[in-house]
């Protein structure tokens, strides 16, 4: 499946494209300005791979949950470019492309959802097919939902890399009551997972622009 992929909803912005046998990336990580950034690298990799958009199979695109305003930027990207195009979108998730980080495990995403809340769910990504949801994707405070992470042997995103300590019960007059977490830190969702994501997932899942919809968890603005 010959597909570009978005993802603008932490600050890590990205566009990835497969050709069928090779992908290229941009990326680059800053708070802001996504909307200013996406459509260059959209371009630049249809030129890196000589490819026109009409020649792929679908677009995919990170949901959420992340930032609002990024979450809203990449949908609105890939919709606009989608119906140019005439082509379907495949909407993938930014916990679950994380999970797809580590090549094999139990894997704990987890994004920073402000509000001293975040954003986590659990998979086993140790099966060859789409990762298994352990703990379906929500938003918490890292103390109330410390447990669950912590039977993952494996912690990623900027949730770990602000409440590691909070979310393993290493805070002072609290016990440790689960395993020891290899946390693998500045970990994001990225555009070149998505397309992994997507490959496992099948274009069978792709749909009509019209009916994209955003991953947001919570209905309060936290940009």
């Amino acid at each position: 499946m010959k597909c570009l992929s978005i993802d603008t909803v932490t600050e890590s912005c990205s566009v990835a494209l497969f050709d069928g046998s090779e992908i290229v990336q941009q990326k680059e990580i800053q708070p802001g300005g996504h909307s200013q950034l996406v459509l260059g690298m959209v371009n630049r990799v249809l030129v890196d791979s000589d490819l026109a958009l009409g020649r792929l199979d679908a677009i995919v695109v990170d949901t959420g949950p992340g930032s609002f305003t990024g979450v809203r930027i990449g949908l609105g990207v890939a919709q606009g470019l989608a119906y140019g195009a005439n082509l379907p979108v495949i909407g993938v998730s930014s916990l679950e492309t994380m999970a797809l980080s580590v090549d094999y495990g139990i894997v704990a995403p987890a994004i920073d959802a402000r509000m001293k809340q975040i954003y986590c769910a659990v998979y086993d990504v140790r099966a060859s097919g789409r990762p298994t949801r352990m703990l379906a994707p929500c938003v918490s405070f890292p103390d109330k939902i410390g447990t669950q992470l912590g039977r993952a042997e494996y912690g990623v995103g900027s949730g770990w890399d602000i409440y590691a300590d909070v979310i393993l019960g290493r805070s002072e007059n609290r016990s440790m009551n689960v395993r020891p977490v290899k946390i693998r830190y500045q970990v994001f969702p990225e555009a070149i997972q998505g397309i992994r994501l997507a490959q496992r997932i099948g274009i069978e899942e792709a749909v009509d622009p019209r009916q994209l919809e955003a991953t947001y968890i919570r209905n309060k603005v936290t940009d």
